[in-house]
């Protein structure tokens, strides 16, 4: 793409925002940028980068097509020999994140390519003749370059997080911290790097009991975008905020962070996150004590869950399970966990089937079972033992085993550690009295 009057190609005037005028062969010449145009994408008065960016992102898409299904050695191959684009970087750093709850390995593939492929991009320098520099379409500026190099040690980041390599991650997360810095007054603000960085950012701070700091992020990256600029972006960081608030012991204000949403607040949102979002509203309204209004909500929830993964559907019948609880019916919800743990073990999904072994605990506590509450108490220790976790946590875990067989469990205290082992606070002293 260049200043040009040519047929096939766009039209544009000098200076720093750009006129956009289709001329008589754009349709054939560069068919994706023209039906951007038609679909109302371009404002009437753009930044160069951002169009150059829009038709890099359409020509990443393109090439994506052909590299989505090859198997992982292939791919990793074929990204390695891929030409270095801000469009397919983007994608890359869109691919993982989306992958990191699925399939972490794949996740963690694509934030290596993408990070790789961030460090050679093409920058455009302001000192030198422009004819002596690359094509403005695959080049950006220094800023913009520091915005995909913060989104992809961020997106590396998230994915050691959820292989529980939180310390690496960390690091991860610093980088990107900074390369934030030198981006922070750039014009590339469709990206919304600051915003993306600092979401995936509070999801480790929340994994590492860091809700407080949690909370801050993920307030300051709310205040980075808005509904009309991005509205997946911004429904992905309620729902953190949510969970976090919920896990600080705080499920009013859990529950107040997402009702604004409920109607009219998810348009144009991915299927996948529309899913995560009402799951997260009706498992907050079962921690509030509303299970009859979450069940409301459980035909939209299903449907949903049935164009997504195994995992996802086990969760939607997890929160079926925990809505027969709040009700009431005990030994049904009771018959569910029990048979959900061993499918989510079947999965491999060791953490949420260590999870569910302290929801059937408490569900025996609340039948005054003992025994056999003490036995699965037991049983979520030692899976929780094989995840990695601090040794806190899993002492923490481990008192719950010895309450059970001294009889001296509570309901406070089952479900204070249940929060705690979700990532929530330590229960408070007196509850192990």
């Amino acid at each position: 793409m260049y200043h040009s009057a040519e047929p096939g190609l766009w039209q544009l005037e000098e200076g720093p925002l750009v006129a956009l005028e289709i001329c008589d062969g754009c349709r054939e010449g560069c068919p994706g940028l023209w039906e951007m145009a038609e679909a109302g994408e371009f404002s009437d008065a753009l930044d160069f980068f951002e169009l150059a960016r829009k038709w890099s992102r359409y020509l990443a898409d393109q090439r994506w097509r052909e590299l989505e299904p090859l198997g992982t050695d292939f791919l990793r191959q074929a990204l390695r020999q891929q030409e270095a684009t801000y469009g397919m970087v983007d994608l890359l750093v869109e691919a993982s994140h989306g992958q990191a709850p699925l399939d972490s390995g794949r996740a963690l593939l694509l934030a290596e390519a993408a990070l790789e492929m961030a460090e050679r991009l093409p920058v455009i320098d302001p000192e030198v003749d422009m004819d002596l520099q690359p094509e403005p379409v695959e080049a950006q500026d220094g800023e913009a370059k520091a915005a995909m190099l913060a989104l992809a040690h961020a997106v590396r980041g998230n994915a050691l997080r959820v292989r529980y390599q939180v310390w690496d991650a960390e690091k991860e997360f610093r980088k990107a911290l900074e390369y934030l810095e030198e981006a922070e007054d750039d014009a590339y603000c469709e990206l919304q790097s600051g915003a993306r960085v600092l979401s995936m950012y509070g999801s480790l701070l929340t994994d590492t009991r860091r809700l407080e700091e949690a909370l801050e992020c993920l307030e300051e990256a709310s205040d980075q975008v808005s509904p009309e600029d991005n509205g997946a972006l911004i429904i992905e960081i309620t729902i953190k905020r949510s969970l976090a608030l919920g896990l600080a012991n705080q499920d009013h204000e859990a529950l107040q962070v997402l009702l604004p949403f409920r109607e009219g607040g998810l348009r144009a949102v991915p299927p996948r996150l529309e899913l995560y979002f009402w799951n997260r509203l009706a498992n907050q309204l079962v921690s509030c004590g509303r299970p009859q209004e979450a069940r409301t909500f459980l035909s939209l929830i299903e449907g949903l869950a049935s164009q997504a993964g195994v995992l996802d559907a086990l969760r939607v019948r997890w929160l079926e399970a925990r809505i027969l609880a709040g009700e009431g019916d005990l030994p049904g919800a009771l018959n569910a966990f029990l048979e959900l743990r061993e499918f989510f073990l079947g999965e491999k999904a060791i953490h949420e089937a260590a999870l569910l072994s302290l929801e059937i605990a408490a569900t025996l506590h609340a039948l005054d079972r003992a025994e056999e509450t003490e036995m699965h108490a037991r049983h979520a220790v030692n899976l929780f033992a094989g995840l990695r976790l601090d040794r806190e946590t899993l002492c923490a875990l481990a008192l719950l085993a010895h309450a059970a067989r001294r009889r001296k469990l509570t309901e406070e205290l089952v479900t204070a550690l249940m929060r705690y082992a979700r990532g929530g606070t330590l229960p408070e002293p007196e509850l192990w009295i």
